[in-house]
């Protein structure tokens, strides 16, 4: 995997990645093809998920590697949804941590985490959910400090 990950890096951009570059690097190094690499496949593809959603927002260009980078990958669409799925939740939770940061949550932290919740995708009563849960996390550590 780590000569696909290299192809990959060596990249300007994701999409000047060719098939043949990843099967040549699988052959390199003695795998049959990328599907081979199993769920090592979906590990590149949350990485440069997780890089993308640095930001919090996913660009035309991003979304063009991605759509590329499924495609050398040979990712099933149940797959490309789990992963998108989680890394959604993911950059939600760490948002609102970092909200959680003084405690509460004013009008304009609200804005931007509905904000953030209809772009993610992810439904009301998971982000309420998520919500509920990192205040409940944030108080037990305050609980266990004092």
């Amino acid at each position: 995997m780590s000569a696909v990950r290299e192809a990959l890096a060596r990249a300007g951009r994701i999409r000047d990645v060719s098939e043949q570059t990843i099967k040549d690097a699988c052959a390199r190094h003695g795998v049959s093809d990328i599907v081979a690499l199993g769920e090592r496949r979906a590990d590149l593809y949350r990485a440069y998920l997780r890089y993308c959603f640095a930001d919090h927002l996913l660009s035309e260009d991003e979304l063009t590697d991605l759509v590329h980078l499924r495609r050398v990958l040979r990712m099933p669409d149940s797959a490309i949804e789990m992963i998108h799925r989680r890394v959604a939740r993911d950059v939600y939770a760490r948002s609102v941590d970092d909200v959680l940061a003084d405690d509460r949550i004013d009008a304009d932290e609200r804005a931007f985490l509905l904000s953030l919740r209809e772009r993610l995708a992810i439904p009301e009563a998971v982000a309420d959910n998520i919500i509920e849960v990192k205040q409940r996390q944030r108080q037990a550590r305050r609980g266990a400090r004092r």
